[in-house]
């Protein structure tokens, strides 16, 4: 499945066994789910502005922090697709989302106060139950225009720039991006 996947997007087959690998690894899946991954990493190709090359080796970084949190590959994906389509390069996409992980993994005052409003006692869990897309409206809805809350909610600038560019278009796209 690698080299096909290679062909398919124009990389090396090293690149799409990194690529798919840590897709596996991250998530605990087998080579009988390569078909599906690849699938995913295609609609991400297609739909954003990211290569094989360009993710290959960097997105192993960030799954196994997805995987704990329970957002699917297809979310990590959407957001990927999304925000480099949106101008953000694709290696600020997964850093900006590396550091969104870090912030639900670890939640502090005014995202602890949004997890309890939420009912959820963990970022975990509110994912369970709302999906990524779901935390990202709460996130939105929580803030209601007020980008100051944004930054008290994730004090670090590479995750509040996460958050704007996935926020950004009352996140239309990001549905659109993890509906097809």
């Amino acid at each position: 499945k690698a080299g096909q996947f290679a062909i398919a997007t124009n990389s090396t087959l090293k690149e799409s066994v990194n690529a798919l690998s840590s897709a596996i690894n991250a998530y605990g899946l087998s080579a009988d789910d390569a078909t599906r991954i690849s699938d995913i990493f295609f609609r991400m190709i297609d739909l954003g502005r990211i290569t094989t090359k360009e993710f290959a080796n960097d997105i192993g970084k960030i799954l196994p922090a997805a995987s704990q949190l329970g957002v699917s590959l297809e979310e990590v994906a959407a957001f990927l697709s999304v925000t480099t389509r949106a101008g953000v390069r694709n290696n600020s996409a997964m850093t900006f989302l590396y550091n969104i992980f870090n912030r639900l993994i670890k939640p502090t005052g005014e995202f602890k106060n949004l997890l309890r409003e939420m009912g959820t006692p963990t970022a975990q869990l509110a994912i369970e139950t709302n999906g990524l897309i779901g935390v990202f409206q709460k996130v939105a809805d929580f803030v209601e225009c007020r980008p100051e809350l944004v930054a008290e909610l994730f004090p670090d600038i590479r995750a509040q720039r996460g958050i704007f560019a996935a926020l950004r278009g009352d996140l239309q796209d990001f549905t659109s991006d993890l509906e097809k």
